[in-house]
């Protein structure tokens, strides 16, 4: 199941690849608000959602995803952690040219804003900074639908969302 934010805070659940429905009554954050938590309303109460989310998908009206603005999936997390360098190819690069000021051993994490997550149909602006060296990556997040405190490994994935 593929849910996505649209149009200023909407809420839907992606059908297949060209529709999708509209599920933004079933959480309490309202679109246009702010700050922007319909969606993490909706991963906190998702258990008790589901059957009235998989109801919809069998007989709500469709919606074609091309006539919306798909937005960042969760405009508003509560903490976004970002590790500096996640694999070994990278760590290297970034030990060389312009970077090399910085340390670049792999380890630790750090904390973004939420200011920095972009949507699919957002530009991304860079400042006008001469000779800045700019580093494109893909990103995976993983999304925490439960919390919790020294979980056991075995146990870690039944607190991840998606």
């Amino acid at each position: 199941m593929k849910l996505i934010s649209f149009d200023s805070g909407h809420l839907g659940v992606q059908v297949d690849d060209t529709c999708l429905v509209d599920i933004t009554d079933l959480s309490h954050g309202a679109p246009g608000a702010w700050p922007p938590v319909g969606m993490v309303d909706l991963i906190a109460r998702f258990d008790a959602v589901r059957p009235e989310i998989e109801a919809r998908i069998r007989s709500a009206p469709r919606l074609d995803i091309a006539s919306v603005r798909t937005e960042c999936p969760i405009g508003w997390p509560n903490k976004v952690v970002a590790f500096p360098a996640n694999y070994d190819a990278h760590i290297n690069e970034m030990k060389e040219g312009l970077i090399s000021t910085f340390k670049a051993s792999g380890q630790g994490f750090f904390l973004k804003s939420n200011s920095s997550l972009s949507g699919p149909a957002d530009p991304i602006i860079l400042p006008p900074i001469p000779d800045r060296e700019v580093h494109h990556e893909a990103e995976l997040a993983i999304i925490i639908g439960k919390g919790g405190r020294a979980i056991s490994r075995d146990d870690a994935l039944g607190h991840i969302f998606g």
